[in-house]
């Protein structure tokens, strides 16, 4: 419970005794996410999934007879959300995975060339190749200039998105709440050896170390030499 003035939220707070559960258990969450949810494969299957989808939304605001651009019947529920006012919730829950999954078969017989290569590439995994900035060294600012040069050699490839940026993504272990209200549900505190409340991180060395936020940046390219190029710091 968060003490003084702030409201009081349901949170965790174990005995000293689990201090060390507590750290298996965010090591274990770190290594899941490090390892799959952030892996190049499954980022670069997500962002070719959403280029796929923000195709299918461009046709669908433009009306039910563009269906067919997309390989699609203007009543399959992945076109229907995305028409104008089709965001309901009702057109949401219609969709899952497996609606989504045969939707990708049907529009490797698109219309559009465009959606019907990257259905096709999506349905026989022939993913875009991927280029992590981490390849240019640890250095941040070598990986920064790295980053930017890429930027500016691929600038109409980025806007055609022939190649994909994925940026913004952050890992860490545990972020320190502190005196943030708005999280204060989040907080992991352990009770000290007088009893007191202490959050995570002022008692474990090792989140404490692992604290640091991790930034990925990377480059999903459609073709083999774009993604050679960039490597090499060759301009196209």
């Amino acid at each position: 419970e968060e003490e003084g003035n702030a409201p009081l939220v349901p949170t965790f707070c174990l005995d000293l005794k689990a201090l060390p559960a507590a750290e298996q258990f965010l090591l274990a969450r770190y290594t899941l996410h490090e390892q799959v949810y952030f892996h190049k494969t499954t980022r670069c299957v997500e962002a070719m999934i959403a280029k796929l989808l923000r195709k299918v939304a461009g046709y669908a605001q433009k009306g039910v007879r563009k269906a067919s651009e997309v390989g699609l019947e203007k009543s399959h529920p992945l076109f229907q959300f995305f028409l104008k006012g089709g965001d309901t919730l009702e057109n949401y829950l219609a969709l899952d995975d497996v609606v989504v999954t045969a939707a990708i078969e049907r529009m490797t017989k698109a219309n559009d060339p465009e959606v019907a290569q990257l259905a096709g590439r999506l349905r026989s995994r022939e993913l875009y190749k991927t280029l992590d900035i981490s390849a240019f060294g640890a250095d941040r600012g070598k990986q920064a200039a790295a980053a930017r040069k890429i930027d500016r050699n691929f600038k109409d490839q980025i806007d055609a998105e022939t190649v994909l940026k994925d940026e913004g993504a952050t890992l860490s272990i545990y972020s320190q709440i502190g005196g943030d209200d708005e999280k204060a549900h989040k907080k992991l505190r352990i009770l000290d050896g007088k009893k007191n409340p202490v959050e995570i991180t002022g008692l474990s060395k090792i989140i404490t170390a692992l604290g640091e936020k991790r930034a990925f940046t990377r480059y999903y390219f459609a073709n083999d030499s774009d993604r050679a190029a960039a490597r090499s710091g060759e301009a196209v």
